[in-house]
């Protein structure tokens, strides 16, 4: 069983889920029935979204797990308030297991949750660029 970092074989995939590459970075079990040519990549977001948040002062990290119920790849990131993002090809969703766990940390009411795919890049970019909430509130 593996955790972290990984890719899946194409092989390994639904063919629609199967790319171009040799290996891409997915979440086999949760690919919509087709994809389009040129499809966005929740694995080229990832840089992205790395050199965004260290911009704005957020400390992060990211997790993929390749196997079992939780197959997919989740971000935290920390400053006023902790975001768990789970990031997301375009057209795949959670897992049950994921939307548990997202509920839960919902619940908490200490967290925000996210499905961030390529497409939601402009809301990433205004979440991510909003001030820390100690800001908003020392203008009081």
């Amino acid at each position: 069983m593996s955790r972290g970092m990984g890719v899946w074989r194409v092989t390994d995939l639904p063919d629609a889920c199967r790319q171009r590459n040799a290996y891409v970075l997915t979440t086999a079990p949760q690919c919509p029935e087709t994809v389009p040519h040129e499809p966005a990549l929740a694995a080229d977001l990832l840089p992205k979204l790395r050199k965004l948040a260290r911009a704005n002062g957020w400390e992060g990290e990211h997790t993929y797990n390749a196997l079992g119920p939780d197959t997919g790849l989740r971000v935290m990131l920390v400053r006023d308030v902790i975001i768990f993002a789970d990031v997301k090809d375009e057209g795949c969703t959670r897992t049950p297991s994921q939307e548990h766990w997202a509920a839960a940390v919902q619940r908490s009411g200490k967290a925000e949750t996210y499905l961030w795919t390529p497409a939601h890049w402009p809301a990433i970019v205004a979440r991510l660029t909003q001030p820390p909430h100690w800001e908003t509130h020392d203008a009081d």
